[in-house]
């Protein structure tokens, strides 16, 4: 019986490397499949945390300076209508300046800082029996020690600090808490000075509402990037509330022709405005940067912020976002 003998043969070197050439161009095409999808996906990435960081900063500012000045039905709070008792200097007690705004100069980031109540007015169960009694409210008030609040009706108020807050009255001493209130000289019908004093004695149909002076301004933020930082008098060093906020720029919105309309008829910065207390609108535009390298090297980008040109020079994505706001306690159409 006679047995076919076979060999196995093996491939020659020149298939080999038509195998190998072949399987580096699948390997290739399959890299570069992957990495233009690894590209797009940090892409969208960045581009929906830029847009969702923008949209919170733009929604956070737009709530709190459009309250800017608000006390109330108290329409004029620049005016001598307010007495203040806080015994303090720091203008972050300063609610007579409902409004105020720094001018960074040039590309540097601008601030802003505001007074305004916040809250529920919360309205006085009877008629004080003297400009220094106490104050008589509902309970379940919410208002606790050491709050500064604001007592007023619409001719005049009284901004001090709770030094306690019982369950039907409030009391407003000096000589305790921080910073606490002042003795102040003879005013309205409470003559002499006395600790207690209060402009006039409050009716049933004054209200009460929690007040405070808040900034926003630029700083290093914790990743060692700029931020967006919110300050009051709890926090007067801020708070970061967003971070990769690079550029912050504000125009105010003056009214300086007397319409009726109560309009802004031009947007200066609070340098060269005319009067800050004639600002209706705020404008605002924030340059905002990703935190991933998306561009293979280093592009020039030339950002346009309101009436500054930013410059950046880096591999990172950036949007801005603008915004402008009106201050609804001085929109008010004349005679309407």
């Amino acid at each position: 019986m006679n047995i076919m003998k076979t060999h196995q043969k093996g491939f020659s070197l020149i298939e080999i490397m038509i195998a190998l050439v072949i399987s580096l161009t699948l390997l290739g095409g399959l890299s570069e499949v992957y990495l233009g999808s690894k590209q797009s996906y940090t892409l969208v990435e960045e581009t929906s945390r830029l847009q969702e960081n923008g949209r919170f900063a733009i929604d956070i500012l737009t709530r709190e300076i459009r309250g800017a000045g608000f006390f109330g039905c108290l329409k004029d709070p620049n005016s001598a209508a307010v007495l203040n008792h806080i015994n303090s200097t720091d203008p972050i007690y300063d609610f007579g300046e409902t409004l105020t705004g720094v001018d960074g100069g040039g590309t540097n980031s601008d601030g802003i800082s505001f007074s305004r109540a916040s809250g529920k007015g919360i309205n006085l169960t009877d008629q004080q029996t003297l400009a220094s009694a106490n104050v008589k409210i509902q309970t379940g008030h919410g208002i606790a020690d050491g709050d500064i609040i604001i007592l007023s009706d619409c001719s005049v108020g009284d901004v001090f600090q709770v030094t306690q807050a019982a369950n039907a009255h409030l009391v407003h001493n000096t000589g305790s808490g921080t910073p606490g209130n002042a003795s102040l000289p003879s005013v309205g019908a409470c003559p002499g000075a006395n600790a207690h004093c209060l402009s006039k004695k409050y009716d049933k149909d004054a209200q009460i509402f929690k007040i405070g002076r808040v900034g926003y301004n630029i700083q290093v933020g914790a990743n060692g990037n700029n931020g967006l930082f919110r300050s009051d008098s709890a926090k007067p060093n801020g708070v970061e509330i967003i971070e990769n906020v690079e550029n912050m720029q504000i125009l105010y919105g003056e009214n300086d022709d007397n319409d009726r309309f109560n309009t802004p008829n031009k947007y200066m910065t609070a340098t060269n405005i005319g009067s800050i207390d004639n600002a209706i609108t705020v404008r605002i535009a924030l340059l905002l940067k990703g935190s991933r390298i998306i561009q293979p090297a280093n592009v020039n980008q030339n950002h346009q912020l309101l009436d500054a040109s930013v410059n950046t020079n880096d591999r990172l994505l950036y949007k801005i976002f603008t915004t402008t706001i009106t201050i609804r306690n001085r929109a008010v159409i004349d005679g309407a």
